[in-house]
């Protein structure tokens, strides 16, 4: 409920072009966050080789320039972070205040993204063992889980039973999937395995050398790490992960670039210099794998210029826009084509259920409603991403298409990505006199 508004404001004005420098905004403001925190934390020059780990990160730079709501939450999360560990050198009653702020941004980015919540511990953990004695320490966990919790109450509250159905199905009680938790930790491994290594290196290494509280802190940031990677290996669900492994990777920064500093404390005095350059490279050599997967994700979907022409063709050239369509990836089309395809009309190829208009039967089951209507000529338009990249009923729609013979190919347009390829399909209705029955959502 918080990301749309703003996203709509950028959108209004700039376009997609806009809604993604919101999201480069919001990562940048992280980075920032990511050094202030570093810094405080464990130093200055560790807090440079943490900033220039984390920008490496394909997660990281996907997120950049990715309009969707994880760069925000993120960006909170790295907020509420930098703010508690900022307060330690404050008196006691702004302490207090700024513990609550902590809270309150951490309930923002909870309903930000609900996945967030995952990190909530270990933003408190960041915060609370940051502080420099244990006074402050019980004082802190108190304070920012209560803001935190009594945010969150007041939120559901006022969304009501719809906002926390919405929370269960999307997140809580999120279906499983069928990747195997060992291909989940294998991806995770290669997107964001370089991070978790160093972290894991500099939390053996401040067991070594640092006091119990920081200790602690350490491994808080490592373990921060593998959160998505493990919980997604539950659930035996890929989907996102390669969005969730930057939460990880902006706590696992800190401790792993207290690692590359730390080179240069336990060499020999005449190897300083050199340890820093070692350290140096390693951070730019993370990149090299970071650019590389990247832009393989930004390749894994086809351009939809000549798509979205083509349907907009067929729209215009159909002289009826009030007629049904059935569109692959219709919001696409229909953020293209300024919502020309509307809500009511526009029917997705996940999920389609159709009434007879002979019998008047109610046919729920998709494969059947789809081939029921097309029989019918119940859509003036379909157009599929025809290929690995459509839906699970693609295959028997064209098949339906072909047996009944009412609709008439207008476009056929190949594409290829880093993913997958296929075709782009559009049909038309041939015939004005085929039955248009009464089918719904």
């Amino acid at each position: 409920m918080l990301y749309p508004p703003l996203a709509a404001i950028a959108d209004t004005y700039g376009g997609l072009a806009g809604a993604r420098l919101l999201s480069l905004v919001f990562m940048l403001g992280s980075t920032a966050f990511l050094y202030g925190t570093g810094r405080r934390i464990f130093g200055e020059r560790a807090a440079l080789f943490a900033a220039g780990l984390f920008v490496a990160v394909a997660s990281v730079q996907f997120l950049g320039a990715f309009a969707t709501y994880d760069a925000m939450a993120l960006f909170l999360l790295s907020l509420a972070a930098w703010l508690g560990v900022r307060a330690v050198q404050t008196n006691l009653a702004s302490q207090i205040f700024v513990f609550t702020l902590v809270g309150l941004v951490l309930a923002l980015a909870d309903a930000t993204k609900y996945a967030a919540t995952l990190f909530d511990p270990v933003v408190i953990a960041v915060v609370v063992l940051a502080q420099r004695n244990w006074r402050k320490v019980w004082l802190a966990a108190s304070v920012i889980t209560a803001a935190t919790m009594l945010a969150i109450a007041v939120g559901l509250s006022i969304g009501g039973p719809s906002y926390w159905h919405g929370i269960t199905w999307t997140t809580l009680a999120r279906s499983t999937g069928t990747t195997s938790p060992a291909g989940v930790l294998f991806a995770s491994g290669k997107w964001v395995g370089a991070v978790i290594a160093l972290a894991l290196i500099g939390a053996t290494a401040a067991s070594f050398s640092e006091g119990s509280r920081t200790k602690l802190l350490a491994w808080s940031l490592a373990i921060a790490t593998i959160l998505a990677p493990i919980e997604q290996a539950r659930i035996h669900t890929i989907t996102s992960l390669f969005k969730h492994v930057g939460y990880g990777a902006w706590f696992g920064c800190i401790i792993a670039g207290y690692a590359l500093s730390a080179l240069a404390k336990v060499v020999a005095a005449g190897k300083i210099r050199t340890a820093l350059r070692v350290s140096t490279a390693t951070v730019l050599m993370t990149f090299v794998p970071g650019i590389m997967l990247v832009s393989k994700n930004y390749t894994a979907w086809p351009s939809s210029g000549a798509y979205v022409s083509a349907i907009a063709r067929a729209m215009r050239d159909s002289g009826d826009a009030d007629d049904p369509v059935l569109v692959d990836q219709a919001s696409i089309a229909n953020y293209y084509l300024h919502g020309a395809l509307g809500f009511d009309n526009a029917y997705q190829t996940w999920y389609f259920a159709y009434t007879d208009p002979k019998t008047g039967q109610r046919i729920t089951a998709p494969a059947e409603a789809f081939a029921d209507a097309i029989k019918n000529g119940y859509f003036e338009l379909v157009a599929l991403v025809y290929g690995s990249g459509g839906s699970t009923y693609d295959v028997q729609i064209r098949k339906d298409i072909m047996k009944y013979k009412d609709y008439r190919l207008i476009a056929s347009i190949p594409y290829k990505t880093s993913a997958n390829s296929g075709r782009f399909l559009v049909w038309v209705r041939s015939s004005d006199s085929i039955l248009t029955g009464g089918g719904h959502k």
